[in-house]
């Protein structure tokens, strides 16, 4: 990162090792089940397996975030043309390998340290199970970001 870039701001990130996958349900969407490298947390995420495919043992560093416009010229994006490159320029997005749009549509407090946030990607659902501190930023009908990549070395 040059000297001069902000740090892109992240309201979750972790790095999970997928578990499992369900192909069974849905021709091109695989649900996976995924358990955090470095923490308590737990991952279930429907994904196009035909455009990202994913295998159980792989390695994903997974992040959410509210905007993918540049940190050093942050802009709220309402539609699709705000996201063509040539308007928006280097993005976040540009480190990742899969990216999905998405709305929180539901947030649970399972005790006083564990919480859990649902969103849907399109249809395509996340459960996200976490620390509450880990998950203080979400709230219903967020509008969020969920990028991954893979990680080498992750099997």
């Amino acid at each position: 990162m040059a000297q001069d870039e902000k740090a892109h701001p992240f309201m979750f990130e972790d790095s999970f090792q997928v578990k499992s996958i369900d192909n069974s349900r849905f021709e091109r969407a695989g649900r996976m089940d995924c358990e955090s490298v470095s923490f308590e947390n737990n991952l279930e995420l429907d994904i196009n397996n035909i455009i990202y495919p994913v295998t159980p043992g792989e390695q994903l560093y997974v992040a959410i975030t509210s905007n993918v416009s540049p940190a050093e010229n942050p802009r709220k994006l309402k539609t699709a043309y705000d996201h063509d490159p040539r308007l928006l320029g280097k993005s976040i997005m540009d480190q990742f390998e899969y990216v999905m749009y998405g709305k929180v549509y539901k947030k649970d407090q399972k005790d006083d340290n564990l919480a859990v946030v649902f969103a849907s990607y399109g249809g395509l659902l996340m459960k996200l199970q976490a620390e509450a501190s880990q998950l203080q930023e979400f709230h219903l009908n967020d509008g969020i970001y969920l990028m991954m990549r893979k990680v080498e070395g992750g099997q």
